[in-house]
Protein backbone atom coordinates (compact mmCIF):
# COMPACT_ATOMS: atom_id res chain seq x y z
CA UNK A 1 0.00 0.00 0.00
CA UNK A 2 1.24 3.48 -0.74
CA UNK A 3 1.49 5.84 2.24
CA UNK A 4 2.54 9.09 0.14
CA UNK A 5 -0.48 9.96 -1.69
CA UNK A 6 -1.99 11.27 1.35
CA UNK A 7 -1.39 13.98 3.27
CA UNK A 8 0.30 12.03 5.96
CA UNK A 9 0.18 14.30 9.14
CA UNK A 10 -3.43 15.10 9.19
CA UNK A 11 -4.50 11.63 8.17
CA UNK A 12 -1.83 10.37 11.08
CA UNK A 13 -4.39 12.91 13.49
CA UNK A 14 -7.63 11.43 11.96
CA UNK A 15 -6.61 7.74 13.00
CA UNK A 16 -5.21 8.48 16.40
CA UNK A 17 -8.44 10.56 17.14
CA UNK A 18 -10.44 7.82 16.26
CA UNK A 19 -8.76 4.87 18.50
CA UNK A 20 -10.05 8.13 21.34
CA UNK A 21 -13.08 6.29 20.59
CA UNK A 22 -12.51 2.73 19.44
CA UNK A 23 -13.77 -0.30 21.52
CA UNK A 24 -12.05 -1.76 23.59
CA UNK A 25 -10.67 -4.63 21.49
CA UNK A 26 -9.21 -1.69 18.92
CA UNK A 27 -7.58 -0.26 21.29
CA UNK A 28 -5.31 -3.09 21.98
CA UNK A 29 -3.28 -1.58 19.14
CA UNK A 30 -2.71 1.67 21.18
CA UNK A 31 -1.56 -0.46 23.91
CA UNK A 32 0.74 -2.58 22.22
CA UNK A 33 2.09 0.57 20.09
CA UNK A 34 2.20 3.42 22.77
CA UNK A 35 4.66 5.82 20.93
CA UNK A 36 2.51 6.33 18.09
CA UNK A 37 0.03 7.79 20.36
CA UNK A 38 1.87 9.48 23.08
CA UNK A 39 4.00 11.89 20.45
CA UNK A 40 3.28 15.14 20.11
CA UNK A 41 1.58 15.01 16.27
CA UNK A 42 4.47 17.17 14.81
CA UNK A 43 7.17 14.61 16.62
CA UNK A 44 6.17 11.82 14.29
CA UNK A 45 8.41 10.33 12.05
CA UNK A 46 7.95 9.12 8.59
CA UNK A 47 7.80 5.67 9.57
CA UNK A 48 5.21 6.47 12.46
CA UNK A 49 3.01 8.23 10.31
CA UNK A 50 3.05 5.63 7.49
CA UNK A 51 2.28 3.15 10.50
CA UNK A 52 -1.02 5.12 11.45
CA UNK A 53 -1.96 5.42 8.13
CA UNK A 54 -1.57 1.57 7.27
CA UNK A 55 -3.37 0.83 10.11
CA UNK A 56 -6.45 3.41 9.29
CA UNK A 57 -6.66 1.55 6.15
CA UNK A 58 -7.16 -1.59 7.62
CA UNK A 59 -9.92 -0.49 9.54
CA UNK A 60 -11.29 0.85 6.45
CA UNK A 61 -11.32 4.46 7.66
CA UNK A 62 -11.94 7.42 5.74
CA UNK A 63 -8.84 8.32 4.40
CA UNK A 64 -9.63 9.54 0.97
CA UNK A 65 -10.10 12.72 2.55
CA UNK A 66 -6.61 13.02 2.95
CA UNK A 67 -5.39 12.09 -0.84
CA UNK A 68 -4.03 15.20 -3.17
CA UNK A 69 -6.16 16.99 -4.78
CA UNK A 70 -5.96 18.30 -8.08
CA UNK A 71 -6.32 21.93 -7.43
CA UNK A 72 -2.85 21.22 -5.72
CA UNK A 73 -1.40 24.23 -7.94
CA UNK A 74 -4.01 26.53 -6.53
CA UNK A 75 -3.52 25.76 -2.90
CA UNK A 76 0.37 25.85 -3.27
CA UNK A 77 -0.07 29.60 -4.27
CA UNK A 78 -2.17 30.54 -1.71
CA UNK A 79 0.01 28.81 1.08
CA UNK A 80 2.70 31.03 -0.75
CA UNK A 81 0.97 34.19 0.01
CA UNK A 82 -0.04 33.25 3.48
CA UNK A 83 3.57 32.72 4.08
CA UNK A 84 4.57 36.45 3.10
CA UNK A 85 0.83 37.67 5.10
CA UNK A 86 2.57 35.80 8.10
CA UNK A 87 -1.12 36.05 9.91
CA UNK A 88 -1.86 35.69 13.28
CA UNK A 89 -5.09 33.31 13.00
CA UNK A 90 -6.56 32.28 10.18
CA UNK A 91 -10.74 31.59 9.46
CA UNK A 92 -11.24 28.83 6.30
CA UNK A 93 -14.71 29.66 5.30
CA UNK A 94 -16.46 26.57 3.37
CA UNK A 95 -13.79 24.09 4.63
CA UNK A 96 -15.63 21.04 2.48
CA UNK A 97 -14.07 17.96 3.31
CA UNK A 98 -10.35 19.69 4.24
CA UNK A 99 -8.44 19.74 0.56
CA UNK A 100 -7.32 22.91 1.32
CA UNK A 101 -7.49 22.51 5.26
CA UNK A 102 -5.10 19.76 5.56
CA UNK A 103 -2.23 21.57 4.26
CA UNK A 104 -2.76 24.77 5.81
CA UNK A 105 -2.84 23.06 9.20
CA UNK A 106 0.24 21.25 8.87
CA UNK A 107 2.24 24.27 7.09
CA UNK A 108 1.07 26.81 9.76
CA UNK A 109 1.51 24.32 12.93
CA UNK A 110 1.22 27.62 15.45
CA UNK A 111 -0.89 29.41 14.36
CA UNK A 112 -4.95 29.24 15.25
CA UNK A 113 -7.31 28.02 12.38
CA UNK A 114 -10.38 28.42 12.60
CA UNK A 115 -12.76 26.14 9.84
CA UNK A 116 -16.20 27.01 9.37
CA UNK A 117 -18.52 24.51 7.25
CA UNK A 118 -22.24 23.80 7.24
CA UNK A 119 -21.59 19.88 6.91
CA UNK A 120 -21.91 18.45 9.84
CA UNK A 121 -20.17 15.16 8.59
CA UNK A 122 -16.87 17.12 7.70
CA UNK A 123 -17.26 18.81 11.07
CA UNK A 124 -16.98 15.25 12.61
CA UNK A 125 -13.63 14.49 10.51
CA UNK A 126 -11.93 17.68 11.56
CA UNK A 127 -12.79 16.99 15.38
CA UNK A 128 -11.01 13.36 14.86
CA UNK A 129 -8.55 15.08 13.24
CA UNK A 130 -8.02 17.77 16.40
CA UNK A 131 -8.49 15.20 18.32
CA UNK A 132 -5.64 12.97 16.81
CA UNK A 133 -3.33 16.15 17.79
CA UNK A 134 -3.88 18.83 15.93
CA UNK A 135 -5.10 21.11 18.65
CA UNK A 136 -4.95 24.30 16.66
CA UNK A 137 -7.39 23.28 14.08
CA UNK A 138 -10.87 24.81 15.67
CA UNK A 139 -13.85 23.27 13.45
CA UNK A 140 -17.18 25.16 13.74
CA UNK A 141 -20.56 24.09 11.99
CA UNK A 142 -22.06 26.95 10.73
CA UNK A 143 -23.48 29.00 7.91
CA UNK A 144 -21.01 30.96 6.05
CA UNK A 145 -23.93 33.28 5.33
CA UNK A 146 -24.48 34.02 8.96
CA UNK A 147 -21.09 34.25 10.78
CA UNK A 148 -23.10 36.66 13.67
CA UNK A 149 -20.98 34.43 16.51
CA UNK A 150 -17.39 36.10 15.57
CA UNK A 151 -16.79 39.52 16.69
CA UNK A 152 -15.70 42.31 14.28
CA UNK A 153 -12.15 42.31 12.93
CA UNK A 154 -11.64 38.94 14.82
CA UNK A 155 -9.25 37.06 12.23
CA UNK A 156 -6.27 38.56 10.92
CA UNK A 157 -6.69 36.72 7.62
CA UNK A 158 -9.45 35.06 6.21
CA UNK A 159 -9.32 32.52 3.12
CA UNK A 160 -12.97 31.11 1.33
CA UNK A 161 -11.13 28.82 -2.16
CA UNK A 162 -14.25 27.80 -3.97
CA UNK A 163 -17.06 28.85 -2.34
CA UNK A 164 -18.46 32.42 -3.51
CA UNK A 165 -19.16 30.85 -6.93
CA UNK A 166 -20.92 28.08 -5.28
CA UNK A 167 -23.01 29.79 -3.33
CA UNK A 168 -26.66 31.31 -4.82
CA UNK A 169 -26.24 34.52 -2.05
CA UNK A 170 -22.39 35.35 -2.61
CA UNK A 171 -22.53 38.85 -1.56
CA UNK A 172 -24.07 38.29 1.76
CA UNK A 173 -21.09 35.75 2.50
CA UNK A 174 -18.67 38.14 1.20
CA UNK A 175 -20.50 40.81 3.27
CA UNK A 176 -19.55 38.20 6.48
CA UNK A 177 -16.32 38.07 5.76
CA UNK A 178 -15.27 41.25 4.80
CA UNK A 179 -16.51 42.42 8.10
CA UNK A 180 -14.48 39.75 9.87
CA UNK A 181 -11.21 40.02 8.53
CA UNK A 182 -8.99 42.33 10.43
CA UNK A 183 -6.59 42.76 7.45
CA UNK A 184 -6.45 40.06 4.79
CA UNK A 185 -8.95 38.11 2.70
CA UNK A 186 -8.09 35.73 -0.24
CA UNK A 187 -10.35 34.09 -2.03
CA UNK A 188 -10.23 31.46 -5.35
CA UNK A 189 -12.97 31.45 -7.60
CA UNK A 190 -13.39 29.06 -11.33
CA UNK A 191 -12.25 31.05 -14.09
CA UNK A 192 -13.43 30.42 -17.71
CA UNK A 193 -15.58 28.06 -19.42
CA UNK A 194 -17.21 25.24 -16.61
CA UNK A 195 -20.09 23.38 -16.97
CA UNK A 196 -20.64 22.58 -13.33
CA UNK A 197 -24.02 22.87 -12.62
CA UNK A 198 -23.34 23.55 -9.16
CA UNK A 199 -21.75 26.84 -9.94
CA UNK A 200 -23.98 29.88 -9.63
CA UNK A 201 -21.94 32.57 -11.00
CA UNK A 202 -19.10 33.02 -13.72
CA UNK A 203 -16.93 35.67 -12.15
CA UNK A 204 -14.29 37.93 -14.00
CA UNK A 205 -11.79 40.05 -12.52
CA UNK A 206 -13.89 43.00 -12.23
CA UNK A 207 -16.55 40.74 -10.94
CA UNK A 208 -14.44 40.36 -7.84
CA UNK A 209 -13.28 43.85 -8.08
CA UNK A 210 -16.26 45.36 -7.71
CA UNK A 211 -17.52 42.89 -5.22
CA UNK A 212 -15.14 43.96 -2.75
CA UNK A 213 -15.51 47.68 -3.60
CA UNK A 214 -19.26 47.20 -2.22
CA UNK A 215 -17.53 46.23 0.95
CA UNK A 216 -15.17 49.59 0.47
CA UNK A 217 -12.46 47.25 0.38
CA UNK A 218 -10.20 48.65 -2.63
CA UNK A 219 -6.98 47.26 -2.71
CA UNK A 220 -7.23 43.75 -4.41
CA UNK A 221 -4.69 41.65 -6.45
CA UNK A 222 -5.54 38.91 -8.58
CA UNK A 223 -3.52 36.17 -10.04
CA UNK A 224 -5.15 33.29 -12.51
CA UNK A 225 -3.65 29.80 -11.67
CA UNK A 226 -4.93 26.34 -12.57
CA UNK A 227 -7.94 27.69 -14.33
CA UNK A 228 -9.08 29.80 -11.15
CA UNK A 229 -8.75 33.56 -10.11
CA UNK A 230 -7.01 34.13 -6.90
CA UNK A 231 -8.07 37.43 -5.00
CA UNK A 232 -5.92 39.16 -2.67
CA UNK A 233 -7.69 41.78 -0.65
CA UNK A 234 -5.98 44.11 1.62
CA UNK A 235 -8.14 45.89 4.16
Amino acid sequence: MKTNIYRKRPASAFVRGWFETATNGQKAFRQKYPELFEKQIFELTEENMDELIRVGESYELSLHIFRANIQFGVYEKVISILKGIQPDNILDVGSQRGAFLWQLTDTFRYTSVTSVELNQRYINWMKMVQRGGITHLKPICGDAKDLSTFLVHEFDTITALNVLDYSENYKKILNEICRLAKRFIIISIAYGRNDNPRHFYRFNEEDIRRAFQENNIFQVKIEKVQNHLIAVARK
